[in-house]
């Protein structure tokens, strides 16, 4: 057999308005062949799998001589150590907001990239509540040694969840999506318009050029954000908990090259939001010149023309 990659769930399978599972590209799951946009129901399975039931797992993979990726198994855990694998790069991505400030996006490329802190300000909408920067991992008992102060061991009954906390203050984020969906626009606020960006790699290398200029000290990543109790390798910015997965988020985000924790974990543990908002920095305002060519405008109601 050839070489085993592993990759998420999220490189293998999308989400449509229905939160059934969509297949993001050719997929061969046992002697069966699921070709791209194939919609897997609830229940349904694929070979002797339940798709919809892995949502948490990861998925080992190969590719057949013919170029053709195989679906091997999933897996819960144990891969920390193995490489992910980007299966297939996002065709579009799909920005929500007012169409004003899209318009002026389209039109001069003017993007405000605000800090991952903002995001946990309690007057944002539901769809940003979740904390950027603390991330809840949940491991198989069997991978945790738990014992009291005289060594005695604690079985747990079930996975143990802890929170991983990343804290650069000056981290900063863009938030788009990997698919079109209307009820994305109830989950922000005054939304009436979606930025279509056509040429998602074209678009990242003008994004990236705009903000490098503003912020030298920073480096950018992008990619989907993964949900559920496996950690993205891009760390926590990228992690989100998988009440989220609705939201089919991909991710811009600028850390510094020498980040800097300005901010004491138990802020976020107390909940301390007047200390947060304190010291959260002003939003960078890039331009990254007309991308008019690159994308197009439509407001709510206008998807028959996607």
């Amino acid at each position: 057999m050839p070489e085993i990659q592993i990759c998420n769930f999220c490189e293998l399978f999308g989400f449509n308005s229905r939160m059934n599972p969509v297949v993001r590209l050719e997929l061969k799951i046992w002697d069966q062949v699921y070709p791209q946009g194939f919609e897997f129901t609830a229940g349904t399975t694929g070979g002797a799998m339940e798709i919809a039931k892995h949502l948490d797992d990861l998925a080992l993979v190969y590719y057949e001589e013919s170029g053709g990726l195989v679906l091997h198994t999933f897996v819960p855990d144990g891969t920390a150590n193995k490489t992910l694998v980007n299966c297939t790069p996002e065709k579009r991505l799909y920005r929500y907001s007012k169409l004003e400030y899209l318009k002026d996006a389209r039109q001069n490329g003017h993007f405000f990239i605000f800090p991952a802190l903002e995001y946990i300000r309690n007057e944002y909408d539901a769809a940003r509540k979740d904390n950027e920067l603390v991330h809840e991992k949940a491991v198989a008992p069997e991978a945790v040694t738990i014992t009291t102060l005289d060594k005695t061991p604690i079985v747990p009954l079930g996975d143990v969840t802890f929170s991983t906390y990343f804290l650069p203050i000056d981290s900063y984020i863009l938030c788009c999506a990997y698919d079109y969906d209307e009820g994305l626009y109830d989950e922000f606020k005054r939304a009436d318009a979606c930025l279509v960006i056509h040429d998602v790699e074209e678009f990242a290398a003008r994004l990236n050029t705009a903000f490098e200029k503003a912020m030298p000290s920073h480096i950018g990543a992008n990619g989907r954000v993964t949900y559920g109790k496996h950690q993205s390798d891009f760390g926590v910015l990228f992690s989100k908990p998988r009440s989220y997965i609705y939201q089919r988020e991909y991710r811009f985000s600028w850390i510094p090259d020498k980040p800097t924790r300005l901010l004491d974990p138990t802020s976020f543990i107390n909940q301390n939001l007047d200390e947060i908002r304190a010291i959260i920095p002003a939003p960078v305002e890039v331009y990254t010149g007309p991308i008019e060519d690159i994308t197009t405008l439509i407001t709510r109601g206008q998807e028959q023309m996607l």
